[in-house]
This record gives structure tokens, C-alpha cells and sequence, in this order.
């Protein structure tokens, strides 16, 4: 099949590469022709077709057997990933415009040989300015490959997609998955993994969990808030540790009470429907009016659709921020989720006070290392109040010292630079085994003409 375009009053032909993508669509088969260098319009339909037919399959159209359907959803999914990434990697930078509303906060990479044999992480030039915070897993990730072997040698390049923004796709509330296939995120979903006590034994020994997940293709990646901070100095640990903290505020001088400070965040797809004081925070914020005695929670910033309420907010909720060194002055310091995860969880692990964690809907690549009552104290905030008042009991006083001393030898031994290479390597991983159910070859795009070493 070709295609003509007229130029300069002559018409040049162009031999298309035919492309055969197989549809479980009942009772048929479809041959999808791109003529020349797919275009991006040519791009978008093809989606939207594929998309269309999702939802023949989803509302239950056509007598597939179930082995069928799942071929289908397999291929679909490739098909997905295939278009998807080819998208982003050919832009010539992220000014370009999207041919799907998220596609500007993927970043593409490619893993490959060098001249020498070596792994390298490899990115297209003009997009290298643009990575964003996917920047900081690149670093982590070249670390891990110059210090460590590979777990499986590299026989084929690799199609690496981040998504480097604060969402990672996947919606606990519904169990759905934006996406469908895999990518590197900075959080996934709390409930996304159902696995037995044994196996989570075997992931705390591994040093992570595995992609246990039926619904979310999400991948975790390492803190890059964490990374950036073990990077400022030369010892590769974060600046804040326990030596800086317990000679100014010791435990035998802690005010007695659980201290949080923070925004008016919260995840838009799951709450940003509700009012101020239904939002996951203001019901903290709440617990403390309630029993000021045992909780100092307050909001140090209006942000986002609640900046403002009736013109001017209630100040009894508004209080001066407390940076982290000042709130280990307080026995027990709260964590909850803002926009998507929370990114200090792992270095309130750090200080010398107890850690109270809210039951979160999102989590980093860190939790399922960290155990409940060893590492830190779980609450729900329908209970905020009957934890706090326990953590606080002097009759618990020992056991509470122990879990603070049990998240510093975490901290000691995890947050540092040596680790997170170590766990950039392992995320990859778990990526590269999700990915190969797509035939990676698949991807492979004609427009790499400025393709090199990703040294950000």
C-alpha cells in the first residue's frame, strides 16, 4: 500500500510499512496500514479505535471464551503501551502538543548497549531539558547499573516510560488503571497488592514488594525527595539525622502531645469533590480542636479550590508552619497523604520522636518494608484520638522508645545513596518483568536521530 503527497508539483510515493494488529473483536479481524512515518493524527485514531473497542469487549459484546478475552486484553494492552510510548519518544521536546492530555508528564528512556557492551540509560536530546523530577531516578538508576550487575544480562533495548508527576494512574477507589500498562511511578496504591503474610515476609526480606497487583500496572520507584537530599552532603545521608536532633530535644523533654503541620492538599480524584472540612486533613485538623490537649494539628496554608473560604478563613484553623527540626520537640509527630503519597514519611523515620501514620490511600517503594508497632503506629482518623492518647501514656513509654529506635536503624541503613541505586536497580526489575508480556520489539520508532546518553 502507499500513500502520494504532492511537493513542488511532484508527487513522491512512499512505501508504508504494514503493520498487522489482531483484534478479539467478535468474529473478526482487522489489518491497520500506516502509510510513511505515523503521523500524529494517525496516532490519535488509532487509539480512539482501540479504545472503541475496549468497550465492546468491557460491556460484554460478542461469545469470546474467557482465554480469548484475556489474549485480547493482553494484546490491547501492548497495542496501548506500543502507540503510547512511540508518542512520547517521538516529540521533538515536551513543548510539542499531546495527543493525550497526560502524555506530558511521561518521560521515555531507553535502555541499551554502549560500543562496549555496558548498559546505558539513553534519551533523546532534545527531550533531555524536559525530564522533570523522572531526572532523579535517571541518576539513581545509572548509579545502581556503574555499581551493580545486572540481575539478567541485556539482550534487547529496552523501552523505559516514567510518569514523573505526582499521579501514578490508578484509582483505589474504583480499582482501575488509567493506563493498563506498565510504567515507573513515585507512588502506588495502598490496596493495589492482596498477598498472604508469607509472601510479605519474603518481600520485607527481598528489600521490596513485587508486582503482586491484578488492577494497576504502576511501578514504584525510590524517593526522589530523599535522593535530593542525600546528595547534599558527601556522606550520602540526609542532612536531618537522629545525631542533629536528640541533643536538642531529648525524649525526656518532649512536649506531650502529637504535632502535625500542612496544606489544604488532598487527592483530586478521590476527595476534591468535598468541602473543606470533609477532606482528609481538615477531619486532623478537626480531631485537634476537638482535644487540643493531645494533638496540635493545624493548617499552615490555604491552597487549591480551598484558598479561600467566604472570603476569609476561619484563623482558628490557620497556624505558623513548624519546620521539621522543631516538631521533634513534640513526643509523637503525624504523617498523612496529601495530593498522592506522602514523600516525608521516610525521613520523619529519622528523628527521634514516635511516628504516628495515617492509614494512607497511597504509599512510596518504601512501605512494605516498614512494619506496624515496630517501625511506627497505624491509626485510622476515626480513632486519631485513642492512638494519640496511648502513644502518650507514660505506662507505654518503653514501648514507644523502642519503635523510634527500631525506624532509626531503618533510617540509618536504608536512606543512603548506596541503597537507593540499589533499589533503582530493583524497581527496574520489577518493570522489566511487567514489560515483557508486550514484545518490546514492538515499540521501536523510526524518529531517533538525536539519541544519546542520558546524563542529567
Amino acid at each position: 500500500m502507499a500513500s502520494s503527497r504532492k511537493g513542488g508539483g511532484m508527487t513522491m510515493i512512499y512505501i508504508s510499512l504494514l503493520v498487522l494488529y489482531f483484534f478479539a473483536a467478535p468474529g473478526r479481524y482487522l489489518l491497520f496500514c500506516i502509510t510513511g512515518t505515523p503521523s500524529r493524527s494517525q496516532l490519535v485514531d488509532e487509539r480512539r479505535r482501540r479504545r472503541g473497542t475496549r468497550r465492546i469487549t468491557d460491556d460484554g459484546g460478542g461469545s469470546l471464551s474467557n482465554e480469548k478475552t484475556m489474549d485480547h486484553e493482553i494484546e490491547r494492552r501492548k497495542n496501548d503501551f506500543v502507540v503510547h510510548f512511540d508518542d512520547t519518544l517521538s516529540r521533538r521536546d515536551y513543548r510539542e502538543s499531546y495527543t493525550h492530555t497526560s502524555d506530558e508528564h511521561f518521560a521515555p528512556l531507553i535502555l541499551k548497549k554502549d560500543q562496549d557492551g555496558m548498559p546505558r540509560l539513553y534519551c533523546r536530546e532534545s527531550q533531555m531539558k524536559s525530564l522533570s523530577r523522572g531526572k532523579y531516578f535517571v541518576q539513581m538508576l545509572r548509579e545502581g547499573l556503574m555499581r551493580y550487575p545486572m540481575r539478567r544480562p541485556l539482550d534487547s533495548d529496552i523501552p523505559i516510560s516514567i510518569k514523573h508527576d505526582d499521579s501514578n494512574g490508578c484509582y483505589p477507589a474504583t480499582r482501575s488503571d488509567r493506563y493498563g500498562f506498565p510504567r515507573l511511578t513515585w507512588s502506588i496504591p495502598a490496596n493495589m497488592t492482596i498477598i498472604d503474610d508469607n509472601t510479605l515476609k519474603s518481600s520485607r526480606e527481598e528489600g521490596g514488594p513485587s508486582s503482586y497487583s491484578t488492577w494497576c500496572s504502576a511501578i514504584g520507584m525510590p524517593s526522589y525527595k530523599i535522593w535530593k537530599e542525600v546528595n547534599k552532603n558527601k556522606e550520602g545521608v540526609p542532612r536531618t539525622t537522629m545525631s542533629d536532633i536528640n541533643p536538642l530535644y531529648p525524649w525526656s523533654d518532649k512536649i506531650q502531645k502529637a504535632v502535625w503541620r500542612g496544606s489544604t492538599t488532598c487527592n483530586k480524584g478521590m476527595y476534591g469533590h468535598l468541602p473543606l472540612w470533609d477532606i482528609p486533613r481538615s477531619r486532623l485538623v478537626k480531631s485537634s480542636l476537638e482535644r487540643p490537649d493531645l494533638i496540635d494539628a493545624s493548617f499552615h496554608k490555604l491552597v487549591g479550590k480551598y484558598a479561600s473560604i467566604d472570603g476569609s478563613p476561619p484563623p482558628v484553623i490557620l497556624k505558623d508552619p513548624v519546620p521539621l527540626n522543631d516538631m521533634t520537640k513534640y513526643k509523637a509527630i503525624i504523617d498523612i497523604d496529601g495530593n498522592n503519597w506522602s514523600a516525608r514519611f521516610p525521613s520523619l523515620l529519622c528523628t527521634n520522636s514516635i511516628i504516628i501514620k495515617i492509614t494512607p490511600d497511597f504509599v512510596d517503594q518504601y512501605t512494605y518494608e516498614l512494619v506496624p508497632n515496630v517501625h511506627y503506629v497505624p491509626s485510622s482518623l476515626e480513632n486519631i484520638t485513642q492512638v494519640v492518647e496511648h502513644v502518650l501514656d507514660p505506662n507505654n513509654d518503653v514501648r514507644m522508645r523502642n519503635i523510634v529506635e527500631e525506624a532509626n536503624k531503618w533510617c540509618r541503613l536504608n536512606l543512603r545513596r548506596e541503597s537507593f541505586a540499589i533499589r533503582a536497580l530493583r524497581a527496574f526489575d520489577m518493570y522489566r518483568d511487567a514489560l515483557e508480556r508486550y514484545g518490546v520489539d514492538a515499540w521501536k520508532s523510526p524518529v531517533l536521530d538525536d539519541l544519546v546518553e542520558c546524563d542529567v
